[in-house]
């Protein structure tokens, strides 16, 4: 009541535009209408409740760019399925792929149509070929490199094990290296004093340093000067 005597024209307009929703709703959709009665402000009859039917009814209702945001999502999925059920067949845990394609809902609504296509190029290829051992720059498909398997990593890899049932893409990582500055030559006399290299490696050299400084930067470790043990 209290909000109807702030603005009772716009009420009154409110209640009427709903009147006139009402008749183009969906066949499921129903629209509650109830009889207030307030001491300052008579017999009111209002709309209460909105009820419709899944999202898709709910996209259609609201339109605009969340319809179209829903629509994109449906036909992306689908798409995506498609290939799950074409590519692995009965070994597909139907609803593994589904909560992976829930997870990432936000990046099949936004992502481009270029990145999307690619997208279903990459986990096309690495279904059909779960154990590759090829490095990321090696996949056979244009426009994929490392940078991008990245970016787009969280989905490949959520969408293409849901498929395959196997951890990992089955793709030959970058092995982590350390860069490493020798700043007493008598540890290492006769090799490298300035070199990057894997951890199992560095614990091969067998360095028995008595001091060993960590940096975040690289800078800081060009700059460090010579340093006894």
């Amino acid at each position: 009541e209290r909000a109807v005597l702030d603005d009772i024209e716009s009420a009154e307009t409110w209640a009427r535009d709903w009147a006139h929703v009402a008749p183009t709703l969906p066949r499921n959709a129903t629209l509650a209408w109830a009889d207030r009665r307030w001491s300052r402000v008579g017999r009111q009859r209002i709309p209460t409740v909105l009820e419709l039917h899944g999202a898709e009814e709910v996209a259609r209702f609201v339109g605009g760019q969340t319809q179209r945001d829903w629509l994109t999502l449906q036909e992306r999925c689908s798409a995506l399925l498609r290939l799950a059920q074409e590519q692995s067949g009965s070994a597909t845990d139907d609803g593994q792929v589904r909560a992976a394609l829930k997870r990432h809902s936000s990046y099949l609504m936004q992502a481009s149509d270029g990145d999307f296509a690619t997208l279903l190029q990459v986990c096309d290829w690495l279904v059909i070929n779960p154990d590759s051992g090829l490095r990321p720059r090696q996949l056979p498909i244009r426009g994929v490199d490392t940078k991008w398997l990245g970016t787009h990593r969280g989905i490949v890899t959520s969408f293409v094990t849901a498929c395959t049932a196997r951890p990992g893409l089955g793709l030959t990582e970058s092995t982590h290296t350390i860069r490493m500055r020798i700043l007493d030559p008598e540890l290492h006399p006769s090799g490298p004093l300035d070199f990057a290299a894997t951890e199992g490696t560095i614990q091969a050299l067998g360095l028995k340093p008595q001091v060993v400084f960590v940096f975040e930067n690289l800078e800081s470790v060009l700059a460090m000067p010579p340093w006894p043990g």
